[in-house]
């Protein structure tokens, strides 16, 4: 019945794009934690489709405009994206459908995937941190905005709401609290204030890139800012999954700041503190160390 009620809501946008929408099939799709996903057969193409049943205000139109600015600085690729509809009306799934990647992991690809996010790093676009529009991390809204000042902009605009987020939920208290509030006010003596502005993906832990056919590297599930290189780079190290000739590639084209590994923590900080959030417990640990590690 979803199944019907979706070839349904969709048919009518098929046409719309030059697809006769005959012989529509959705077949289930694993591996994702926040929409339900789905691959879209019908007589002529495939495409790939997500839906997401809560309501979340903009959430794939979000998506859709970081999917956008990446495709635009053509440094890298992204799956073009057909059809996006957000819905704020209880019982109405918002629905998203972009290009299908067959994905075909190249022995080459990581060392393309390094050399093409050095490249979008290098992009420069914009003299100001932050964006002109709110997106999420996950299933969290992020409010952006935009700032003179990069550590501004990080400390208050991506630890500060999930500090606030966590004490709400109950994740955040007592020492934890203490001091992520101290380490707040002494952020700056890392993170610095003036980096040279870098359009970043945002949310590239390994199961965010894919590589396709031919096996060129694809990035999906953007969560765009404008902002220092370094905190894509620290990510990509949090949870594994690049290899070396990711790095080496990478840091050829755009080698690395002498204090990185003096801060890369403070990047990571953010992302423990969103799983921390969405996830629970099993991200303490890993929050409270660093936190331990720079108080002074």
């Amino acid at each position: 019945m979803i199944k019907n009620k979706l070839i349904q809501r969709i048919s009518p946008y098929l046409k719309e794009w030059g697809d006769t929408g005959e012989d529509i099939s959705l077949m289930n799709l694993t591996g994702g934690s926040i929409n339900k996903s789905y691959r879209v057969k019908t007589k002529q193409n495939t495409y790939f489709m997500k839906v997401q049943e809560q309501t979340r205000h903009h959430f794939f139109t979000s998506e859709t405009k970081g999917l956008k600015a990446l495709r635009e600085t053509e440094a890298i690729k992204v799956p073009d994206v057909y059809f996006c509809h957000d819905t704020e009306k209880e019982g109405t799934p918002s629905i998203l459908i972009t290009e299908w990647i067959k994905e075909v992991k190249g022995k080459d690809s990581e060392r393309r995937l390094g050399e093409n996010l050095a490249k979008l790093h290098s992009c420069s676009l914009q003299e100001s941190y932050g964006l002109d529009y709110d997106n999420y991390i996950g299933t969290l809204n992020q409010e952006n905005g935009w700032h003179n000042s990069w550590s501004d902009y990080y400390i208050n605009k991506r630890i500060k709401p999930q500090l606030q987020l966590g004490v709400k939920l109950k994740t955040i208290h007592g020492r934890r609290h203490e001091n992520l509030l101290k380490l707040m006010d002494d952020m700056k003596q890392w993170i610095p204030s003036q980096p040279e502005v870098s359009l970043l993906h945002g949310d590239l832990w390994g199961g965010n890139w894919m590589s396709d056919s031919k096996g060129e590297p694809v990035l999906i599930d953007p969560a765009i800012l404008f902002g220092h290189s370094e905190m894509d780079l620290a990510f990509t190290e949090l949870f594994g999954g690049y290899s070396p000739s990711f790095y080496k590639a990478y840091t050829y084209y755009r080698p690395l700041g002498q204090d990185y590994e003096d801060r890369k923590e403070l990047y990571q900080l953010f992302y423990l503190l969103v799983h921390l959030n969405i996830f629970g417990e099993g991200y303490g640990s890993s929050v409270d160390r660093i936190l331990l590690r720079f108080q002074s």
